[in-house]
């Protein structure tokens, strides 16, 4: 795949904070001010900082990680291999009597095919939810 545009990007980090429970965005009332993302604690409550440097899933595997633990607690099997450069794959099986859906990229970059495959899973996420396991399940 070729590098992602800037576009892509930003729509992609947008996608994913969206699904991570711990992220909130924040729009001031005062339009003189810019608009922003902020963690939430335990308690939910926004932390005192904000993101100034942007959202970073697509270059962090410390913000990404967390999406990819997430996507696997709800039931899907995540691949990552370094074998043919980078290549991820995340299935999601199914409910009885439905096939698996299998979300595939390849990448010279594991990072870049990583975010990619999750941002193809949210988005199929968002339009068929899917039964979560919870943390008791697990």
């Amino acid at each position: 795949r070729n590098k992602m545009e800037k576009e892509e990007i930003l729509k992609g980090n947008k996608l994913i904070a969206k699904f991570m429970p711990n992220m909130v965005f924040i729009e001031p009332k005062n339009k003189d001010c810019k608009s922003y993302w902020r963690k939430l604690d335990a308690d939910n409550l926004p932390m005192a900082e904000y993101i100034k440097d942007g959202l970073r899933y697509h270059s962090s595997w410390d913000w990404l990680m967390p999406v990819v633990e997430k996507i696997e607690k709800s039931g899907c099997i995540v691949e990552m291999s370094l074998s043919l450069g980078g290549f991820c794959r995340i299935v999601w099986i199914g409910r009885k009597g439905e096939g698996a859906t299998s979300f595939n990229n390849q990448d010279n970059n594991l990072l870049n095919c990583t975010f990619q495959t999750v941002i193809e899973f949210i988005e199929y996420f968002n339009q068929h939810p899917i039964n979560q396991k919870t943390d008791e399940n697990n």
